[in-house]
């Protein structure tokens, strides 16, 4: 349950500047510690680790945090599972975005490394449209897991990254989508990557846009397994400070990731700093009243659920990720709705943390009855509707 209360600790620094200026912006006492663990049990889930969240801001570089966050607790085991591949439109996002890669910096037959490539879908994407040469690391990855193996063009292996991986062979392009956030030190990995990496490899980094979080309201995105919370500013700091200039950095996914593009720097370069994005209305504006907007959107959940009760509704949850997990959690005894659908195959039959709701597949929905499905994210809302229109389903579709 969030808290309005939110007393700092002690020698907090910034993971981005190292400032120690920071201001509160959301406290929450105890929250699961990974949303996109499955558990095999509702016993289990229901008693999954929780953790405190202390989101807290840096007035140097703008960079958000949880200055509560134990390492410790976090275990990326076979259990986790974070994929979004089985979704037609994130496929085509991804398709999108790697004839992009490839074309603007002419990858065609190169050599690509991905850091953290999880099961490995946007590296075999990249490879085979490009004719590439794939080298994948995950140090959560296991031999068992589809994906990691060898092939003719791509290499996995379980492992973080270091500069042996470049060594052999030198690279052309360095990826690594949706790990930096996850990272307690992040700038030791950008360090370490310059360290490696000549001046024309270009490295490309994909996190969430925390921007769009804090102007949109997406509060189901306030995670724990997530570190960090960048801007465009501190993001770009992040790059500039450890050596590398910054060449592109943008939006996507309708707004919900910001992508950044950089070069190691020559001697002497500093490199140009990018303007902020354009929804960042103001430099911390947007910061001061989300923890207002936060308890708006969860007394929005509360009523939301109120109001099955009152009607003798049921509902489901469409998506078993962190914005499921968050949503659900943020509601004491969630009676009203029946379970998580997910079309990954690998989570159905498995139940979330904390609550213990149980993940099931799309085809279910005919037997369960439910009247509403509460959409997590809008990007899909369209998918959804067609998938239960498919089904012969005509289903109220919600975003909470």
């Amino acid at each position: 349950m969030p808290s309005s209360s939110n007393p700092l600790p002690h020698q907090v620094a910034c993971p981005v500047c190292w400032g120690k200026s920071v201001i509160p912006v959301l406290h929450l006492p105890a929250v699961p510690v990974l949303c996109n663990r499955i558990w095999p049990t509702r016993e289990a889930a229901r008693d999954a680790p929780r953790g405190e969240m202390r989101l807290v801001q840096c007035l140097q570089c703008e960079h958000l945090f949880n200055a509560a966050f134990v390492p410790d607790l976090i275990d990326y085991g076979s259990d986790y599972d974070n994929t979004l591949h089985g979704s037609a439109r994130f496929r085509a996002y991804a398709e999108e975005l790697a004839a992009d890669l490839l074309r603007r910096h002419n990858l065609f037959g190169k050599r690509i490394l991905e850091i953290g490539c999880g099961k490995g879908e946007f590296l075999k994407l990249l490879c085979h449209r490009g004719n590439c040469f794939g080298v994948g690391l995950d140090p959560g990855g296991t031999p068992a897991r589809p994906g990691f193996g060898t092939s003719d063009r791509v290499s996995f292996y379980q492992d973080s990254f270091s500069s042996k991986y470049v060594r052999e062979g030198g690279v052309d392009l360095v990826c690594c989508r949706h790990v930096l956030e996850h990272l307690h030190r992040p700038a030791g990995l950008i360090r370490r990557i310059h360290g490696a990496v000549d001046a024309h490899a270009v490295v490309f980094f994909e996190v969430p846009n925390t921007t769009h979080t804090l102007v949109r309201g997406a509060i189901w995105d306030v995670i724990y397994e997530h570190y960090s919370y960048f801007t465009p500013t501190s993001l770009v700091r992040l790059f500039q400070s450890t050596g590398f200039d910054v060449t592109d950095l943008r939006e996507s996914f309708a707004g919900q990731f910001l992508r950044i593009e950089a070069r190691k720097a020559g001697p002497g370069k500093t490199g140009v700093f990018l303007p902020p994005m354009p929804c960042q209305d103001s430099r911390f504006g947007a910061t001061k009243g989300f923890s207002e907007l936060f308890f708006q959107r969860i007394e929005k959940a509360r009523q939301i659920h109120e109001g099955l009760k009152a009607s003798g509704k049921h509902a489901v949850v469409w998506g078993a990720g962190s914005k499921g997990v968050s949503f659900l959690n943020s509601l004491p005894e969630a009676t009203m709705i029946d379970g998580v659908i997910d079309i990954n195959p690998a989570k159905q039959g498995g139940f979330i943390a904390g609550t213990g709701h149980r993940i099931l597949a799309p085809e279910t929905l005919a037997g369960l009855g439910p009247g509403i499905v509460l959409v997590m994210n809008p990007v899909y809302t369209e998918e959804i509707r067609q998938t239960t229109l498919e089904m012969g389903l005509t289903l109220e579709l919600i975003l909470p």
